[in-house]
């Protein structure tokens, strides 16, 4: 596919390296400095007609021939200009570290050596004059026009991270039908998870529509468990499908990949709970493959429903129960409304002729609110009515279209891009459709293959950010979101330090169709091979695929210049040490493949720029890499098995972004860090006492995000300190603070951050009080979260509760606090009248002396009466405080998680502020090593979740009809439990371990729908009444004997060591629904029924292990 060629960006970068003093004192080393000027002379005439000739490439096969040869000319020249730089500054880096006069000489005598380097460039730079000769001689044949303008903006608007639902426009009629269907339908056909295609074209909205939807406050009401999946157009793999809702639903990353693991672990997630479940940008037509997954979702509450999005009418008759419902375009009146909002925007002068030309533009976009909110925000930035004559006569409308109708309407916006926006924009073609790309790490990229245009002044990343929000104002990005970094640990509420966002499909194959066979996504590629990478292939992505296993099959790539690897097969193995040397443009690398080791050389990868070996395992990096002086990002984190970094790492001159955070067996960083003048990003910093390894390397470090420091107890003085200067580096959004139990109060005071600071942990610091900086709420006021860990000694908590919008506050072994509220902290005449107004989640882990939460006295107490604590908290987790034996009253709370409570906790509240239900809204509680925990309160009128662990002492839950919104109930070694209430109408999933005295279940289960019971001995029956069970797995009950009656739903049944149970003759009638059965070590059972006989062969799982009687009447 042959892509576009967008030269009027790249030249300038290439006729700016011409110039460069280092590269032109090369130049008249080498003696080649006439013929540099000649290179530029001839660029410079070419420069004039680009703009020009890119606007005709499409319609004129020549002309995009001639601009494709120099294309290639120039990615050759920027090389060749680079090696000179190179070269510069590699003898620059020689001359400082060299302090002998007699290598002085030596180096001034043989300046720009080795010989071989000096006549390969100037022959390389022969060739290159010679051809781009040949291609300016050209020119009078296209009659090109010259010094044609393109324009450069960046004084738009600033675009923020949430969705405006005000902005939508003419859908509010969809979205009211789509919502009084997921709130009011009542099944179909007998199922009980109904499913809502949204068909429409590409670019009708059918995502917008979707979320407005599912953000509606009435929806959010009705159901009790949402989960968005983006399928888009990969394989309908339903084992990945079913580990994608996994994680939406729990916000953990799952690594299951058998299915038989994951179906169960699915439908612990979602039996009996009323799911919305989207299915976004669905493409299979495969009923086999619809009906499996529906199959795995069948098991959610009445009136669960699934919404997918489709392009496909095929696809929608094949998944819709009820109805289907149709996107049009919209109407002429909206379409116009959305487009006038965008283009007319604050305040622009809305004259008649442009309103006029503006409604005949919007017609070629058909209705389509993509292509309308593109050409709008292009629109917005032209005033004047020729301009906008040329946007409606251009010749774009006329080429043929694609089967969509929308591609055309969006290249038009592309068309009027600023030609550096148009690089950017289409090297995101390297990711699949509907990645979310990192908006850092965008810009870095950006920077890698110099993309973002820069003339000696201003800051890179700054201009990056400008270039990235201009893309996302003009609709060339959307769904821009702030994340957590760790996904592992994605909590709910805190500090999210990362911006993502995505492509549209539609712009993705807008940038693909531009970028041809420049840019290879193998992620998009069925059974792909490394042959199939074509020879001018500059930007290759290499993902997870069985079929690439061996790096060593890799072809040799002379113009590569980005290779993103994140294929798990290649762990480990190592490449040809000669492999570098085919890699000789190469910009970005990304891999986890053991690239770097003792055997091979990394000198040939001097155009290198960034580098991610990051959760590699790699142990040391080789001296070699310090010779990369272009180098301007290294990520190196969670190699946890590297031990040190090169000593002479601070050559890299150019290095601005250093990620070793999870490098835990780093002993020091090398010496000088301070040197790195560039440097920006220093995700960790390990202090030592050693010269050079000191705090006073950060002083003139410009950091921002992330900045981990270890080895404080390291600093001697507050000298060295304040050498940190961390108040001054306001760029920084997280601090970590790490000592090994030293508690000099006077170092950490001097290490006071800024007062912007959005997140700070302190850990294993062993003084008795915090600093004054952490006593002083204003002084750090925009916190969000804060973590305070090890720091035992300390007698009191600093006064959180004081800080505005601080949502996540975490607590582990601060063993010395007695009070989480101290008299000092609230009894302030100036505080406001609520504690931790924004505090969503608390934890409290490990802090064995804490007796209350706040203390009281009865000069006080009538303060108390007054307060407002805790209005916004939803998540409570307590772990080994064994002194505390209340929970306040929090109306707010939804999650309590408590754990090795106090001996003295017998009662989950031990005493009442108010008369009503303490904990209205609490929907999920989980208990576990509460040994003298007797029973539960008498009424949980919310919960929804109960999970009781190790309670020994436990006797009763509640009282009949306290828990009947209860749907999943989890017990285990709960010795004292003899019996279940009644009125537990609405569960679902029953999970029982080790209660060796509960006799019986209560009879009422009705809605039960998966039930595990395993090592209850004294359990002789199950209730009747459980009709609507679909999974049933029961291990070592030793006395039951029989199963109910009426299992008629049953899908898996899983029998293990039941040494009482005979057979399955009595009740079980019929096992029709049956696909997954299992039977072992049950001794006294001898027989099967027929029904279930019967059902044997057509067994998605059969395992019956020890007991050939029962299938031995199949062989007749």
């Amino acid at each position: 596919m042959a892509g576009e060629f967008i030269l009027s960006a790249f030249l300038p970068v290439i006729l700016d390296k011409l110039i460069s003093p280092a590269i032109q004192q090369v130049g008249a080393a080498f003696g080649t400095d006439e013929k540099l000027k000649k290179l530029k002379r001839i660029l410079e005439s070419l420069q004039s007609v680009l703009v020009d000739a890119e606007e005709r490439q499409n319609s004129e096969t020549s002309i995009k021939n001639w601009l494709s040869d120099l294309m290639d000319l120039a990615y050759e020249a920027e090389d060749v200009l680079e090696v000179f730089d190179f070269e510069a500054q590699r003898k620059r880096r020689s001359r400082i570290h060299d302090n002998n006069m007699r290598r002085k000489v030596f180096f001034y005598c043989s300046f720009y050596k080795p010989i071989m380097t000096r006549f390969s460039l100037c022959r390389r730079l022969n060739h290159i004059i010679e051809k781009v000769e040949a291609i300016a001689d050209e020119i009078h044949k296209f009659n090109f026009q010259l010094n044609k303008e393109v324009g450069i903006s960046f004084g738009r608007p600033q675009t923020h991270s949430y969705v405006d639902k005000e902005s939508i426009i003419g859908r509010e009629e969809d979205k009211e039908d789509i919502v009084s269907f997921l709130i009011n339908h009542d099944g179909c056909n007998n199922r009980k998870i109904a499913v809502l295609p949204i068909v429409a074209m590409g670019g009708m909205g059918k995502t917008t529509l979707s979320q407005l939807v599912y953000s509606d406050l009435r929806v959010e009401h009705h159901f009790q468990l949402f989960i968005w999946v983006c399928v888009s157009d990969a394989d309908f793999d339903v084992i990945r499908l079913v580990r994608l809702i996994i994680e939406a639903a729990t916000k953990e990353e799952c690594k299951l990949s058998n299915m038989e693991l994951l179906q169960y672990r699915l439908r612990e997630i979602i039996t009996g709970k009323r799911y919305l479940i989207v299915l976004d940008d669905v493409w299979n037509e495969n009923p086999i493959q619809w009906k499996q997954l529906m199959t795995l979702l069948d098991c959610g509450g009445e009136g669960s429903t699934v919404v997918v999005s489709t392009r496909s009418m095929v696809a929608a008759k094949m998944m819709a129960t009820h109805t289907i419902h149709y996107l049009k375009q919209l109407h002429e009146e909206d379409s116009w409304e959305l487009f006038k909002r965008r283009a007319f925007g604050d305040g622009a002068e809305e004259t008649t002729s442009l309103v006029k030309i503006g409604k005949d533009i919007i017609k070629w976009c058909a209705g389509l609110p993509l292509a309308i909110d593109a050409l709008g925000s292009m629109m917005r930035l032209k005033n004047d009515e020729e301009e906008w004559k040329a946007v409606l006569n251009s010749d774009i409308w006329k080429m043929q279209a694609a089967k969509d109708n929308i591609l055309p309407a969006l290249k038009v916006s592309y068309n009027y891009l600023p030609s550096h926006l148009k690089r950017c924009f289409a090297f995101c073609a390297i990711y699949p459709k509907a990645y979310e790309m990192e908006k850092e790490t965008l810009i870095q990229l950006w920077m890698a293959n110099g993309y973002i245009p820069f003339h000696g002044k201003g800051d890179l990343e700054a201009m990056g950010r400008d270039i990235f929000d201009e893309l996302v104002w003009r609709s060339f990005f959307q769904n821009v979101k702030e994340v957590r970094s760790n996904y592992r640990q994605d909590n709910t509420y805190g500090y999210r330090g990362i911006v993502t966002c995505k492509m549209h499909d539609l712009m993705h194959d807008l940038a693909q169709s531009i970028m041809g066979k420049e840019c290879l996504n193998f992620a998009q590629a069925h059974a792909p091979k490394w042959e199939d990478i074509p020879s001018n292939t500059r930007h290759l992505l290499i993902p997870s695929f069985p079929e690439l296993t061996s790096p060593r099959s890799l072809p040799v790539l002379p113009t590569i210049r980005t290779i993103i690897g994140s294929n798990k097969y290649f762990l480990e193995q190592e490449l040809p040490s000669k492999y570098p040397s085919m890699l000789k443009s190469l910009r970005v690398l990304s891999s986890q493949v053991k690239l770097f080791n003792k055997t091979v050389s990394v000198r040939h990868l001097r155009h290198l720029r960034w580098l991610d070996l990051s959760f590699s395992y790699i142990m040391e990096l080789p001296e070699g890499i310090c010779s990369l002086y272009n180098l301007q990002t290294l990520k190196l984190s969670g190699c946890e098995m590297l031990k040190k970094l090169p000593e002479n790492l601070t050559n890299l001159v150019n290095l601005r972004c250093l990620y070793i955070d999870g490098c835990y067996n780093l002993v020091h960083m090398p010496r000088g860090m301070g040197s790195l003048k560039l440097l920006h990003t220093l995700t960790m910093y390990i202090v030592s006492a050693q010269v050079g390894r000191g705090l006073e390397q950060l002083h003139d470090l410009n950091l921002g995000g992330r900045l981990e420091l270890y080895g404080i107890d390291k600093v001697s003085n507050v000298i060295d300190a304040k050498d940190a200067s961390l108040s001054s580096k306001l760029n920084l959004h997280s601090i970590k603070l790490s000592w090994k139990g030293a508690d000099s109060l006077e170092v950490f005071e001097a290490l006071k951050p800024h007062d912007g600071l959005r997140m700070l942990e302190v850990w294993n610091y062993g003084g008795q009080q915090f600093p004054k900086w952490m006593n002083v709420p204003k002084q750090l006021e925009n916190l969000v979260q804060v973590r305070l860990h090890d720091c035992g000694k300390c007698k009191e908590l600093p006064p959180l509760g004081k800080l505005p919008f601080l949502e996540m506050l975490e607590l582990f072994h601060m063993d010395d606090v007695k009070y989480f509220i101290s008299k000092v902290s609230w009894c302030d005449s100036e505080m406001n009248t609520t504690s931790f107004p924004s505090l969503k989640e608390l934890q409290m882990i490990h802090m064995e002396n804490l007796e209350a939460w706040w203390e009281v006295d009865e000069s006080n107490a009538q303060v108390l009466n007054n307060r407002q604590f805790f209005p916004s908290l939803m998540t409570l987790v307590t772990y080994n405080c064994k002194k505390l034996t209340t929970i306040p009253a929090i109306p707010s709370l939804q999650i309590l998680r408590l754990g090795f409570c106090s001996p003295n906790l017998t009662d989950l509240f031990s005493f009442t502020l108010h008369e009503e239900p303490r904990l209205p809204r609490l929907q999920e509680i989980c208990i576990c090593d509460c040994h003298s925990l007797f029973h539960l309160p008498a009424c949980l009128p919310s919960i929804r979740s109960l999970k009781i662990k190790d309670c020994k002492r436990l006797k009763s839950l509640s009282g009949p009809g306290s828990l009947t919104k209860l749907q999943e109930l989890l017990l285990r070694g709960c010795d004292d439990l003899t019996s279940l209430p009644q009125g537990m109408e609405s569960l679902t999933i029953l999970h029982i371990f080790k209660c060796n005295k509960l006799v019986f279940l209560p009879e009422d289960l009705t809605k039960l729908d998966f039930l595990v019971l395993q090592s209850c001995d004294s359990l002789v029956f199950l209730p009747k009444g459980m009709e609507g069970l679909t999974n049933l797995k029961i291990s070592k009950c030793k006395r039951l004997v029989s199963l109910p009656e009426g299992l008629i739903k049953l899908r898996n049944l899983n029998l293990d060591g039941c040494d009482g149970l005979m057979s399955l003759s009595e009740g079980v009638e019929c096992f029709t629904e049956l696909q997954y059965l299992t039977i072992s070590e049950c001794n006294k059972l001898r027989s099967l029924p027929k029904a279930l006989q019967q059902q044997l062969p057509r067994l998605s799982g059969l395992r019956i292990n020890g007991h050939d009687e029962l299938i031995r009447p199949l062989s007749h």
